[in-house]
């Protein structure tokens, strides 16, 4: 990239929606593909909210983006442009439970020296007039970066930059980052191919610090945890708090917790525990685990700090779990064959016999059928 284009770049801030930085990817994107998807989002303009005109981009700074001869530059672009048109993303809104499944772009075309784009309609809202649940960054910062997984976790880490750490499901953050049809299935695969790359180029090219580490479910690993830090000075760093008291509000809305307690939680606890005990509840949800009142259960979890098992508690309570039942199972074993054999005195009472050992064996039916009785209602 030329010095003044580079200067020009520098200067540039994407703004995106939180709903799109956490698209959803169909396919893998090279990382020129990446590149140039941002550069071009980065000219939609207000007039594109109106009529969502073609953006017109000159080729040269096209060939300075992706560092390519500009004798090569149009079987570059006809290449990227027939790929690009075939990927598709997943936007899901979590709150409103809807999704939108498009292509980054309706139509890309080329003609003398310059690009004709026209971006999406539906990813205009996306870009521009956003009020509230959207991520800015330098858009210079991202188009340094020579890994296009790093490019992804660059937008998806700025997003938690003011909450400090982001837990991803693995197999959300392969989605997210475009990874398919058993790419770098083994973990060691996937951490030296995206996370330690990703690592490196963020720490040493952009304005945020991050580091990780692997949880486990016994051997597996299910999650990836990220801690986040910026390098701006206070002065100058990211203005997010509103986006995360905003974000919140939507959020404990959709799960059911009125106006006036979500604002009586944000008054009393830090937005960092109120994110970590609703990721907590909706874990919960995910799981099959839904409480009868997911509000109540939220608040309850918010002012009694549920915290989720961990690996070796979930062992023991599963353990201590097995081993209640099975002495439950022996006692009722014990009783019924106690049942069985009082029930057979009873009716093998000689007529010859007093009433008073029939009535014995009686009291004694009576008495553990409702040992019995009570047994399968706690069980129950």
């Amino acid at each position: 990239m030329s010095e003044v284009e580079d200067k020009k770049t520098k200067s540039i801030v994407l703004v995106k929606s939180n709903t799109l930085i956490n698209a959803r990817l169909s396919q893998k994107y090279t990382l020129n593909e990446q590149k140039l998807i941002l550069w071009i989002l980065s000219n939609v303009t207000e007039k594109h909210a109106v009529k969502n005109e073609e953006l017109e981009l000159d080729v040269i700074d096209f060939a300075n983006l992706i560092n390519s001869p500009r004798e090569n530059i149009y079987r570059e672009a006809k290449t990227i442009a027939t790929k690009l048109l075939s990927k598709t993303l997943l936007l899901e809104d979590e709150d409103e439970k809807g999704f939108v499944a498009c292509n980054w772009f309706s139509g890309m075309r080329y003609r003398s020296g310059r690009f004709y784009i026209r971006v999406y309609d539906g990813l205009i809202p996306h870009l521009i007039n956003l009020k509230k649940c959207f991520t800015s960054y330098k858009l210079s910062y991202a188009l340094t970066l020579q890994s296009s997984y790093a490019i992804r976790l660059y937008e998806l880490l700025s997003q938690y930059i003011k909450i400090k750490n982001r837990t991803f499901d693995i197999d959300v953050l392969r989605q997210n980052l475009g990874i398919f049809n058993g790419e770098l299935k083994q973990f060691g695969h996937f951490k030296e191919r995206v996370l330690d790359i990703s690592e490196r180029e963020i720490n040493s090219k952009t304005d945020i610090r991050i580091s990780w580490e692997a949880i486990r479910k016994g051997r597996k690993v299910t999650h990836i945890k990220f801690l986040i830090e910026s390098t701006e000075s206070p002065g100058q760093e990211k203005d997010i708090t509103n986006f995360v008291a905003e974000e919140l509000e939507t959020k404990l809305l959709a799960l059911g917790v009125s106006e006036n307690k979500i604002k009586d939680l944000l008054e009393n606890y830090s937005a960092e525990y109120l994110i970590e005990k609703l990721t907590y509840v909706q874990s919960k949800i995910n799981a099959g685990k839904i409480p009868k009142s997911p509000a109540g259960f939220f608040i309850k979890s918010v002012e009694e700090n549920y915290k989720p098992l961990t690996e070796k508690e979930e062992i023991a309570t599963r353990s201590g779990t097995k081993k209640v039942k099975n002495k439950k199972d022996d006692e009722r074993l014990i009783l019924e064959k106690e049942l069985e054999s009082a029930k057979k005195g009873l009716e093998s009472v000689p007529a010859k016999y007093s009433e008073q050992l029939k009535e014995g064996f009686e009291k004694q039916v009576k008495f553990i059928s409702e040992k019995l009785r009570k047994l399968e209602e706690v069980e129950s």
